[in-house]
Order: C-alpha cells, then structure tokens, then sequence
C-alpha cells in the first residue's frame, strides 16, 4: 500500500504546520508503509499544478480537513476521481470531522470519513516515531517542531481536538537529540498542552541528557493548573510558553470553559513575574457574539495590565471558527460558510472596528515572535 497524505489549501490566510500528517508519514514508515506528505496550505492558486504532478501510483488519499480548507478539499477529491489512480481509496480525516460529521458525509458523498483515531482506522503503529525529520512536498515547515502528545483532555468550548495520548519520554528524547543534532538549538513543542502527567520525570531525563541539557523549548501550558511548583520546573528548560487566555472576563472564561476566573489570571501573572527571561504568548479571541463596548473596554485595560508587569510578552489574537462548539450552538448556520470561496470573515463582533483596535494594541505591546 502507498498512501498520499494531502494537506488542501487554506481559503484564509491563516496556516497550519501539517504536524498531524508528519506523525501519520511517521507511523507509516514504523509500520512499514510507503507514504508522502503533500502539503497545499498557501498553494491556493497553483494546487492543481501539484496534485496533477504528485497525485499519480498511489493506493490512498489521506486528506486532512479544518474548516478553513473545506472549500479546496472538495475540489481536491473532485479532481481525484477523475484523474487519481483507478481504485483507490480517499479518506478525509481531522478536526472538521469530528466537529460536523454530518456536515462532512453530506459534503463528501462517496468518500471514506475519519472521524476518530488515524492510527487504528490505518492501522498504524504509534511509537518510534520520528516526525521532525519527515519529507514534505509542496509547502516546507521548520524542523525544530514536535510533539509531545497528541490531542488533549479539556474540552474548551472554542476548540476541536482529539483524544489524549501521551508519546513514549525515550521516543520524543531521541528525536529531539535528532532536531538538536540537524542544527537547531531551540525546540518548539505544539502540545495542546505540555504541562500534564508525568512531564516533570521528561523534564529530569532532559536535564540528564548530555545533548538536550542546554536546550531550551516552547511549550503550551494551561492557565488554570499552573502552580508554582510547574514553573520551577518549566522554567529549567523553557524560552517561551504561550498560554491560552481566550477572554479577559469571567463570563467569557466560562462559557469557553476555560477552568479560570480573572483572579486565577492575576495570580499567575505574579507568578510568571517571577520568571523574566522567558516570553509569554498569550492567545486571545476577539469577535465574540456577547462582546460589547464595555467589554472591549476591559479587554483594553486588562491587556495593559498584564503587558505593564512582564517584560516579555507576546499577543497573539485569534477568532471563532464554525467547527468550534461555542459558535455551532449560538450560530448553527455558520459552518455552511465553508463552502465560500472567500469567506466573509469569522467574526461575529458587534462592532468590528473595535475588535480590529484590540488586535492592533496587542501587536504594539508584544515583542518579536521567539520562535
């Protein structure tokens, strides 16, 4: 079996590194199967171009679907059906699977749907894997990327993820030795989130390893369980964390599920203080359905607060999507806009001009990307 593992071509500008393909091309070839990465994420005018190249002599299509690239991955499989190879299999697999399944079988009649585990519905191994170091076709991403886990075990209501799996410490020890050996002396974890389970015994085995002792890592942690006893270890090996803020108010916290109040918040800044030689990139969603002046406001005054008391930090704004459990419940006709060619927007703002001045103050007060 030969598997083409395909990223479509997101309608935004917004990019994904094809991490989750890299770990599927990974476990293909731990188990045995010939597998490439074909990765379309910014090929919106020139993706024709390379399936036509590349899409020849295989027995699968994996393709991966978000929201955002719905649009290009049904003209993808179009095309595959006419001119792919005669009998083979396509398969969508992802977060917009799992998110709308409905929607995805009504969209794509005829094609075989992922909606859970990738490695038990291939049939794939799940260790030994080695995903920094995988081939990629079309769109390149830095190799100083890997993960830890896979999935997470919160269920935010913003966000669209899998279930939890925390990877082998020896496996992910030897392929950062690889990333560090490659010529990189950072490494960037994209865990959904880090700071869970036994990370304090892989943080120990790092500080052991004569290769990685002196390496330092970006890492997710999550606002709600840290203490401070997290930071004292994190802090042995970290240049940055990006934690996930989401709303500066208590009603926006929990309707998103967040686990956190704005005095949980503060804490954890005075806490972080305490740390001044890491960056903190904290996320934040702007354009939601219950914003209002007043809140727009808060967000203003606490975004001040925060930035005038860590050095370090950097803002990094972000919308509602449809396949997100918060927007499928207020705005139940929303997911259809993934079938426009050049969507409107995602946001869902009451005054748009405001959430545009939000993102604008956090870009002034952030410092240059760490990563």
């Amino acid at each position: 079996m030969k598997v083409l593992w395909i990223s479509p071509p997101f309608r935004t500008d917004t990019w994904r590194k094809p991490l989750g393909l890299a770990v599927l091309k990974s476990a293909c070839d731990v188990s045995g199967i010939k597998s490439n990465i074909l990765s379309l994420e910014r090929k919106r005018k020139q993706w024709k171009g390379y399936i036509r190249k590349h899409c020849l002599k295989y027995d699968v299509y994996g393709i991966a679907l978000f929201d955002e690239n719905i649009y290009y991955a049904l003209q993808i499989v179009t095309y595959l059906k006419k001119h792919g190879t005669k009998g083979a299999r396509i398969i969508v697999g992802g977060p917009a699977c799992r998110a709308n399944p409905g929607l995805i079988k009504h969209l794509f009649k005829g094609v075989e749907i992922c909606e859970g585990d990738g490695f038990k519905y291939f049939g794939l191994k799940s260790d030994n894997l080695s995903i920094y170091n995988v081939p990629v076709m079309g769109d390149r991403f830095k190799r100083n990327v890997t993960l830890r886990s896979f999935g997470c075990p919160y269920h935010c209501t913003f966000c669209v993820t899998g279930k939890y799996v925390v990877r082998n410490d020896e496996e992910v020890i030897k392929e950062c030795e690889g990333i560090v050996k490659s010529g990189y002396n950072k490494i960037v974890f994209y865990d959904g989130t880090f700071a869970l389970g036994n990370y304090k015994e892989f943080i120990k085995k790092w500080l052991k390893n004569p290769i990685l002792k002196d390496i330092k890592i970006s890492c997710t942690v999550r606002i709600a369980n840290l203490k401070r006893d997290d930071m004292k270890w994190l802090s042995k090996i970290c240049f940055s964390m990006y934690l996930g803020l989401e709303s500066f108010t208590d009603e926006g916290m929990g309707i998103f599920n967040k686990g956190f109040t704005w005095n949980t918040v503060k804490d954890v800044i005075d806490l972080l203080y305490e740390y001044p030689n890491i960056v903190y990139q904290f996320s934040y969603i702007v354009g939601n359905p219950w914003e209002t002046n007043e809140y727009y406001d808060i967000v203003c005054n606490r975004m001040k607060y925060i930035s005038s008391i860590l050095d370090k930090v950097l803002w990094i704004g972000n919308v509602l999507v449809p396949s997100s459990t918060i927007i499928r419940k207020l705005y139940p006709s929303a997911r259809y806009n993934v079938l426009e060619k050049e969507p409107k927007s995602y946001y869902y703002p009451t005054n748009k001009k405001r959430a545009v001045e939000i993102i604008e103050l956090g870009d002034s007060l952030s410092v240059d990307d760490p990563e």
